[in-house]
Protein backbone atom coordinates (compact mmCIF):
# COMPACT_ATOMS: atom_id res chain seq x y z
CA UNK A 1 0.00 0.00 0.00
CA UNK A 2 1.61 3.08 -1.20
CA UNK A 3 0.39 6.45 0.28
CA UNK A 4 1.75 10.16 0.63
CA UNK A 5 5.08 10.16 3.21
CA UNK A 6 4.25 11.51 6.86
CA UNK A 7 6.27 13.52 8.56
CA UNK A 8 6.29 14.49 12.52
CA UNK A 9 6.86 18.09 13.67
CA UNK A 10 10.35 17.95 13.60
CA UNK A 11 10.14 16.67 9.89
CA UNK A 12 11.26 12.89 10.47
CA UNK A 13 9.57 10.85 8.56
CA UNK A 14 6.86 8.67 10.41
CA UNK A 15 6.07 5.22 9.41
CA UNK A 16 2.02 4.37 8.81
CA UNK A 17 1.57 1.59 11.17
CA UNK A 18 3.74 1.09 14.58
CA UNK A 19 3.69 -3.20 15.42
CA UNK A 20 4.17 -3.08 19.43
CA UNK A 21 5.38 -6.65 20.46
CA UNK A 22 6.34 -7.47 23.93
CA UNK A 23 8.94 -10.15 24.56
CA UNK A 24 9.78 -12.29 27.56
CA UNK A 25 11.16 -15.37 27.32
CA UNK A 26 9.48 -16.50 24.18
CA UNK A 27 13.06 -17.56 22.26
CA UNK A 28 10.98 -20.88 21.30
CA UNK A 29 8.58 -18.70 19.21
CA UNK A 30 10.10 -15.49 18.56
CA UNK A 31 11.85 -15.74 15.03
CA UNK A 32 8.22 -17.01 14.09
CA UNK A 33 6.64 -14.40 15.04
CA UNK A 34 9.01 -11.66 13.87
CA UNK A 35 9.27 -13.22 10.05
CA UNK A 36 5.57 -13.25 9.53
CA UNK A 37 6.00 -9.16 10.99
CA UNK A 38 8.62 -8.32 8.53
CA UNK A 39 6.85 -10.15 5.87
CA UNK A 40 3.89 -8.20 6.25
CA UNK A 41 2.89 -7.02 1.94
CA UNK A 42 2.01 -3.24 3.89
CA UNK A 43 5.64 -2.61 4.21
CA UNK A 44 6.00 0.51 5.64
CA UNK A 45 5.95 -0.13 9.38
CA UNK A 46 8.37 0.34 12.17
CA UNK A 47 8.56 -2.97 14.25
CA UNK A 48 8.87 -1.93 18.23
CA UNK A 49 9.90 -4.99 20.49
CA UNK A 50 10.20 -4.46 23.96
CA UNK A 51 12.39 -7.11 25.77
CA UNK A 52 10.58 -7.60 28.94
CA UNK A 53 13.61 -9.10 30.68
CA UNK A 54 14.01 -12.36 29.04
CA UNK A 55 16.31 -14.74 30.59
CA UNK A 56 16.72 -17.00 27.28
CA UNK A 57 17.89 -16.37 24.41
CA UNK A 58 15.02 -13.76 22.97
CA UNK A 59 17.59 -10.70 23.15
CA UNK A 60 19.74 -12.53 20.80
CA UNK A 61 17.11 -13.30 18.64
CA UNK A 62 15.97 -9.70 18.99
CA UNK A 63 19.61 -8.40 17.79
CA UNK A 64 20.25 -10.63 15.01
CA UNK A 65 16.99 -9.94 13.10
CA UNK A 66 17.43 -5.79 13.92
CA UNK A 67 20.80 -6.32 12.29
CA UNK A 68 18.77 -7.59 8.78
CA UNK A 69 15.64 -5.10 9.16
CA UNK A 70 16.26 -1.49 9.79
CA UNK A 71 12.48 -1.53 11.07
CA UNK A 72 13.11 -3.12 14.23
CA UNK A 73 13.57 -1.15 17.29
CA UNK A 74 14.45 -2.71 20.64
CA UNK A 75 13.40 -1.14 24.09
CA UNK A 76 15.27 -3.51 27.24
CA UNK A 77 13.80 -3.12 30.05
CA UNK A 78 13.24 -4.98 33.78
CA UNK A 79 10.68 -7.56 33.58
CA UNK A 80 7.18 -6.06 34.42
CA UNK A 81 4.46 -7.73 32.47
CA UNK A 82 2.96 -7.82 29.32
CA UNK A 83 0.87 -4.31 30.32
CA UNK A 84 4.52 -2.45 31.41
CA UNK A 85 5.97 -3.63 27.74
CA UNK A 86 3.16 -2.47 25.81
CA UNK A 87 3.14 0.71 27.36
CA UNK A 88 6.73 1.45 26.75
CA UNK A 89 5.92 -0.19 23.35
CA UNK A 90 2.78 2.55 22.82
CA UNK A 91 5.07 5.33 23.96
CA UNK A 92 7.74 5.26 22.04
CA UNK A 93 5.37 4.73 18.83
CA UNK A 94 5.43 7.13 15.90
CA UNK A 95 2.97 5.66 13.42
CA UNK A 96 -0.08 6.98 12.34
CA UNK A 97 -1.88 3.37 12.87
CA UNK A 98 -1.20 1.35 16.49
CA UNK A 99 -0.86 -2.16 16.37
CA UNK A 100 0.39 -5.63 18.59
CA UNK A 101 1.23 -8.89 18.46
CA UNK A 102 2.40 -11.37 20.84
CA UNK A 103 6.03 -12.68 20.57
CA UNK A 104 4.66 -16.43 20.20
CA UNK A 105 1.78 -15.70 17.79
CA UNK A 106 2.21 -14.91 13.82
CA UNK A 107 0.20 -12.44 11.91
CA UNK A 108 -0.92 -13.69 8.18
CA UNK A 109 0.74 -11.64 5.08
CA UNK A 110 -1.85 -9.17 4.54
CA UNK A 111 -3.36 -8.62 7.84
CA UNK A 112 -2.35 -4.88 8.27
CA UNK A 113 -2.37 -4.07 4.63
CA UNK A 114 -6.51 -5.22 4.89
CA UNK A 115 -6.87 -3.35 7.77
CA UNK A 116 -5.28 -0.70 7.07
CA UNK A 117 -7.19 -0.65 3.97
CA UNK A 118 -10.73 -0.25 5.86
CA UNK A 119 -9.92 2.01 8.22
CA UNK A 120 -8.73 4.45 5.80
CA UNK A 121 -11.94 3.58 3.42
CA UNK A 122 -14.48 3.77 6.40
CA UNK A 123 -12.39 6.10 8.03
CA UNK A 124 -13.06 4.95 11.64
CA UNK A 125 -10.79 4.63 14.52
CA UNK A 126 -10.41 0.61 14.83
CA UNK A 127 -10.04 -1.93 12.50
CA UNK A 128 -10.24 -5.33 13.61
CA UNK A 129 -10.58 -8.87 11.74
CA UNK A 130 -10.95 -12.32 12.83
CA UNK A 131 -8.43 -15.12 14.42
CA UNK A 132 -7.13 -18.67 13.49
CA UNK A 133 -6.53 -20.53 16.79
CA UNK A 134 -3.56 -23.07 16.17
CA UNK A 135 -2.96 -25.66 18.52
CA UNK A 136 0.39 -28.08 18.76
CA UNK A 137 -1.02 -30.95 16.88
CA UNK A 138 -1.11 -28.91 13.38
CA UNK A 139 -5.13 -28.47 13.45
CA UNK A 140 -6.16 -24.77 13.09
CA UNK A 141 -10.12 -23.60 13.78
CA UNK A 142 -11.29 -20.59 12.27
CA UNK A 143 -12.79 -17.89 14.65
CA UNK A 144 -14.75 -17.35 11.81
CA UNK A 145 -13.66 -16.08 8.51
CA UNK A 146 -16.69 -15.47 7.36
CA UNK A 147 -15.64 -12.66 5.13
CA UNK A 148 -18.68 -10.55 6.20
CA UNK A 149 -17.57 -6.55 7.22
CA UNK A 150 -19.57 -4.86 9.58
CA UNK A 151 -19.36 -1.48 10.30
CA UNK A 152 -19.65 -0.10 14.13
CA UNK A 153 -20.46 3.10 15.82
CA UNK A 154 -19.53 3.54 18.95
CA UNK A 155 -22.28 1.58 21.05
CA UNK A 156 -22.60 -1.09 18.57
CA UNK A 157 -18.83 -1.35 18.66
CA UNK A 158 -18.55 -1.80 22.43
CA UNK A 159 -21.91 -4.15 22.59
CA UNK A 160 -20.39 -6.33 20.03
CA UNK A 161 -17.32 -6.67 22.16
CA UNK A 162 -19.07 -7.36 25.17
CA UNK A 163 -21.65 -10.09 23.49
CA UNK A 164 -18.23 -11.75 22.53
CA UNK A 165 -20.22 -14.23 19.77
CA UNK A 166 -17.98 -12.97 16.91
CA UNK A 167 -15.36 -10.48 18.19
CA UNK A 168 -12.87 -11.45 19.99
CA UNK A 169 -10.95 -9.27 23.11
CA UNK A 170 -7.84 -9.45 21.95
CA UNK A 171 -5.62 -6.74 20.99
CA UNK A 172 -3.45 -8.29 18.73
CA UNK A 173 -6.23 -8.70 15.80
CA UNK A 174 -6.84 -4.80 15.75
CA UNK A 175 -4.98 -1.75 14.51
CA UNK A 176 -6.33 1.22 16.27
CA UNK A 177 -5.61 5.06 15.70
CA UNK A 178 -2.27 6.63 17.55
CA UNK A 179 -4.49 9.25 18.82
CA UNK A 180 -6.49 6.76 20.81
CA UNK A 181 -3.65 6.55 23.19
CA UNK A 182 -3.31 9.78 23.96
CA UNK A 183 -3.32 9.97 27.72
CA UNK A 184 -4.08 6.19 27.56
CA UNK A 185 -2.35 4.15 30.96
CA UNK A 186 -3.78 1.07 32.05
CA UNK A 187 -3.17 0.10 35.34
CA UNK A 188 -0.36 -2.27 35.48
CA UNK A 189 -1.84 -4.14 38.66
CA UNK A 190 -4.43 -5.55 35.70
CA UNK A 191 -3.11 -9.58 35.59
CA UNK A 192 -5.90 -10.95 33.81
CA UNK A 193 -8.38 -10.25 31.22
CA UNK A 194 -6.55 -7.48 30.39
CA UNK A 195 -7.01 -7.50 26.56
CA UNK A 196 -10.40 -6.90 27.04
CA UNK A 197 -10.38 -4.06 30.00
CA UNK A 198 -8.05 -2.32 27.25
CA UNK A 199 -10.19 -2.78 24.59
CA UNK A 200 -13.31 -1.25 26.09
CA UNK A 201 -11.46 1.86 27.07
CA UNK A 202 -10.49 2.11 23.57
CA UNK A 203 -13.81 1.75 21.79
CA UNK A 204 -15.32 3.88 24.36
CA UNK A 205 -13.26 6.30 23.13
CA UNK A 206 -13.79 5.64 19.78
CA UNK A 207 -16.21 7.46 17.51
CA UNK A 208 -16.40 4.10 15.35
CA UNK A 209 -14.95 0.72 14.26
CA UNK A 210 -15.13 -1.53 11.13
CA UNK A 211 -14.75 -5.32 11.56
CA UNK A 212 -13.82 -7.61 8.15
CA UNK A 213 -14.00 -11.07 9.13
CA UNK A 214 -10.90 -12.53 8.31
CA UNK A 215 -8.44 -14.68 10.14
CA UNK A 216 -5.63 -12.28 9.98
CA UNK A 217 -4.46 -13.46 13.66
CA UNK A 218 -2.71 -17.11 14.02
CA UNK A 219 -2.78 -17.13 17.34
CA UNK A 220 -0.74 -20.12 18.71
CA UNK A 221 -2.44 -21.97 21.79
CA UNK A 222 0.16 -23.08 24.03
CA UNK A 223 -0.93 -25.43 26.84
CA UNK A 224 -1.61 -24.18 29.93
CA UNK A 225 1.10 -25.22 32.91
CA UNK A 226 -2.08 -27.17 33.96
CA UNK A 227 -5.47 -26.65 34.15
CA UNK A 228 -5.61 -25.89 37.90
CA UNK A 229 -3.59 -22.78 36.27
CA UNK A 230 -7.16 -21.78 34.52
CA UNK A 231 -8.94 -22.15 37.26
CA UNK A 232 -7.20 -20.90 40.34
CA UNK A 233 -8.82 -18.75 42.47
CA UNK A 234 -6.57 -15.57 41.74
CA UNK A 235 -7.25 -15.94 38.22
CA UNK A 236 -11.38 -16.63 37.99
CA UNK A 237 -11.47 -13.73 40.69
CA UNK A 238 -9.35 -10.98 38.51
CA UNK A 239 -11.72 -12.23 35.38
CA UNK A 240 -14.69 -11.13 37.41
CA UNK A 241 -13.68 -8.69 38.99
CA UNK A 242 -12.51 -6.97 35.49
CA UNK A 243 -15.98 -6.94 34.00
CA UNK A 244 -17.35 -5.79 36.95
CA UNK A 245 -15.31 -2.67 36.14
CA UNK A 246 -16.31 -2.96 32.95
CA UNK A 247 -20.00 -2.74 33.98
CA UNK A 248 -18.99 -0.07 37.04
CA UNK A 249 -17.60 2.36 33.96
CA UNK A 250 -21.01 1.09 31.16
CA UNK A 251 -23.52 4.19 30.36
CA UNK A 252 -27.15 3.75 29.55
CA UNK A 253 -26.72 2.90 25.82
CA UNK A 254 -24.80 -0.17 26.94
CA UNK A 255 -25.31 -0.52 30.64
CA UNK A 256 -27.89 -3.70 29.78
CA UNK A 257 -25.14 -5.44 27.76
CA UNK A 258 -22.50 -5.13 30.19
CA UNK A 259 -24.99 -6.12 32.97
CA UNK A 260 -25.56 -9.44 30.89
CA UNK A 261 -21.68 -9.79 30.19
CA UNK A 262 -21.16 -9.40 33.99
CA UNK A 263 -23.84 -11.88 35.40
CA UNK A 264 -22.81 -14.17 32.41
CA UNK A 265 -19.18 -14.15 33.96
CA UNK A 266 -20.42 -14.80 37.39
CA UNK A 267 -21.88 -18.22 36.37
CA UNK A 268 -18.87 -19.45 34.47
CA UNK A 269 -17.09 -18.65 37.29
CA UNK A 270 -19.08 -20.86 39.35
CA UNK A 271 -18.64 -23.40 36.57
CA UNK A 272 -14.97 -23.02 36.87
CA UNK A 273 -14.17 -22.72 40.56
CA UNK A 274 -16.78 -25.49 41.29
CA UNK A 275 -14.34 -28.19 39.91
CA UNK A 276 -11.27 -26.46 40.51
CA UNK A 277 -7.85 -28.15 42.58
CA UNK A 278 -7.22 -24.75 44.20
CA UNK A 279 -7.27 -24.96 48.03
CA UNK A 280 -9.63 -21.66 48.57
CA UNK A 281 -12.12 -22.96 45.76
CA UNK A 282 -14.44 -24.00 48.88
CA UNK A 283 -14.94 -20.27 50.14
CA UNK A 284 -14.76 -18.43 46.95
CA UNK A 285 -17.32 -20.73 45.31
CA UNK A 286 -20.01 -19.94 48.34
CA UNK A 287 -19.19 -15.88 47.97
CA UNK A 288 -19.94 -16.92 44.06
CA UNK A 289 -22.94 -18.15 44.80
CA UNK A 290 -23.99 -15.75 47.76
CA UNK A 291 -23.52 -13.06 44.88
CA UNK A 292 -25.92 -14.59 42.89
CA UNK A 293 -28.30 -15.28 45.27
CA UNK A 294 -28.42 -11.34 45.11
CA UNK A 295 -29.02 -11.62 41.39
CA UNK A 296 -32.07 -14.43 40.87
CA UNK A 297 -34.67 -11.96 40.08
CA UNK A 298 -32.30 -11.46 36.22
CA UNK A 299 -31.33 -14.77 35.68
CA UNK A 300 -33.49 -14.91 32.72
CA UNK A 301 -32.16 -12.38 30.83
CA UNK A 302 -29.47 -14.86 30.68
CA UNK A 303 -29.29 -17.95 27.56
CA UNK A 304 -31.16 -20.72 28.37
CA UNK A 305 -27.94 -23.05 29.25
CA UNK A 306 -27.00 -20.28 31.28
CA UNK A 307 -30.01 -20.45 33.34
CA UNK A 308 -29.97 -23.75 33.58
CA UNK A 309 -26.35 -23.72 35.14
CA UNK A 310 -27.51 -20.79 37.61
CA UNK A 311 -30.25 -22.61 38.92
CA UNK A 312 -28.20 -25.91 39.85
CA UNK A 313 -25.73 -23.62 41.40
CA UNK A 314 -28.35 -22.19 43.85
CA UNK A 315 -30.48 -24.58 44.74
CA UNK A 316 -28.44 -28.49 43.71
CA UNK A 317 -24.44 -27.71 43.92
CA UNK A 318 -23.42 -31.30 44.00
CA UNK A 319 -25.57 -31.76 41.10
CA UNK A 320 -24.01 -28.56 39.48
CA UNK A 321 -20.50 -29.89 40.13
CA UNK A 322 -21.18 -33.37 38.52
CA UNK A 323 -22.51 -31.73 35.66
CA UNK A 324 -19.73 -29.36 34.83
CA UNK A 325 -17.36 -32.11 35.53
CA UNK A 326 -18.75 -34.13 32.64
CA UNK A 327 -19.30 -31.36 30.34
CA UNK A 328 -15.34 -30.27 30.90
CA UNK A 329 -14.44 -33.57 29.36
CA UNK A 330 -15.77 -33.01 26.28
CA UNK A 331 -15.01 -29.48 25.73
CA UNK A 332 -11.77 -28.13 24.71
CA UNK A 333 -10.32 -25.32 27.24
CA UNK A 334 -9.02 -22.28 25.22
CA UNK A 335 -6.31 -19.84 26.36
CA UNK A 336 -7.48 -16.52 27.61
CA UNK A 337 -5.62 -13.15 26.72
Amino acid sequence: MAGPRRYDRTGIMTPLVSVVIPVYNAGQFLSDCLESVCAQTLQDIEIICVNDGSEDNSPEILKEFASRDSRIHIIDQPNGGELAARNSGIHAASGKWLGFVDSDDRAAPEMFERLVFNGEKYQTDISHCGLMFCYPDGHNVSHYGTGILRQQDHDTGLIDLLDGSQIEPSMCCKLYRRELFNGFDVSERIRHNGDLYCNFLLFDKASSAVYEDFCGYLYRQRPYSGLADAQSVERLRGILSVRHDILKMSEPPIHSAAYRFWLSTLVNTLNQVSVSGDPQKEAFYEECRALLRTEKDNISRLSWKQQTAALLHLHAPGLARLCYRVYGKYSIYRYEH
